[in-house]
C-alpha cells in the first residue's frame, strides 16, 4: 500500500471585520495511490473561537484529486464553519490563490502518480458530483 501522509496546514478564519478570530483550522492530507476511489483522505479539525471544537473527514477519488481545495470549503461550509463574510487569512494554498496551493496541488499529484494531462471520468462527475 502506497499511502503517503502530508504535513498538516493550519489557517485562521476571520469574522467578515477582518480581524475578529472566527476558528482555527487543521486541515490533514493523505493520499493512496493503490485505491483510486479512496485516493485523498481529508481530516479536518476545527477549533472555533467560542471554544467549540469540530472535525469531519472525506475521501476523494484519484481523478478528482485536482478538486481537493474546493471540497475542502465545501466541507468547512457543511460544518457550519464558513460562512459568506468569514474569510481564511494564511490560507492561501486551501483558497487557490497562490504558488502554496500549486506546491501543494503537485505533491499530491506526484504521490498519486498523476500525470497532469490526465482527463477527469466527466460522466460521473456530472452524475454524482466529486
Amino acid at each position: 500500500m502506497a499511502v503517503t501522509k502530508f504535513d498538516p496546514v493550519h489557517y485562521q478564519l476571520v469574522k467578515a471585520d477582518g480581524r475578529t478570530l472566527h476558528a482555527n483550522v487543521e486541515v490533514t492530507i493523505a493520499t493512496d495511490s493503490n485505491d483510486a476511489e479512496k485516493a485523498v483522505q481529508i481530516a479536518l479539525d476545527v477549533k472555533m473561537a467560542d471554544g467549540n471544537h469540530l472535525e469531519s473527514s472525506f475521501h476523494m477519488r484519484r481523478d478528482m484529486a485536482f478538486n481537493f481545495a474546493h471540497r475542502t470549503r465545501e466541507e468547512l461550509k457543511d460544518m457550519k464553519v464558513l460562512h459568506d463574510g468569514e474569510h481564511a487569512v494564511n490560507a492561501s494554498n486551501i483558497f487557490m490563490q497562490s504558488k502554496e496551493y500549486d506546491a501543494l496541488f503537485k505533491k499530491i499529484r506526484d504521490s498519486l502518480n498523476i500525470d497532469p494531462t490526465e482527463t477527469i471520468d466527466l460522466g460521473r462527475y456530472l452524475r454524482d458530483g466529486d
